[in-house]
C-alpha cells in the first residue's frame, strides 16, 4: 500500500491523520508517565518517541496547555491534596 493510500484509509477509519493520532498517543502516555513516575522530563520525552526535548515541550504545551513540568507539578499537587485527611 502506498503512503498516500495508507494516509487516506487511516483518516477514513480513525477520523484524524496518522501524525495527529501518533502525537496524541505520545502525549497521553507522557502525561501518565509524568503523573506516575519521577523520571526526568527528557527521559519521558525519549520514552514516548521524542528525541528533541524542545519539540516535546512545544508539542506538550500546545496539546495540554501546560508545559510538562507545570503539568507534573499540578498533578502532584492534586494527588497530595486528594490523599490528605479532611480538615
Amino acid at each position: 500500500m502506498s503512503q498516500t493510500g495508507f494516509s487516506t484509509k487511516f483518516k477514513q477509519y480513525i477520523g484524524k491523520t496518522f501524525t495527529e493520532f501518533r502525537n496524541e498517543t505520545r502525549i497521553r502516555v507522557a502525561k501518565q508517565l509524568l503523573e506516575q513516575s519521577d523520571r526526568k522530563i527528557m527521559e519521558v520525552a525519549q520514552d514516548v518517541g521524542y528525541e528533541d526535548l524542545s519539540f516535546f515541550n512545544k508539542m506538550f504545551k500546545h496539546m495540554v496547555g501546560f508545559s510538562p513540568s507545570q503539568y507534573r507539578n499540578a498533578a502532584t499537587t492534586a494527588t497530595h491534596a486528594s490523599n490528605s485527611p479532611p480538615s
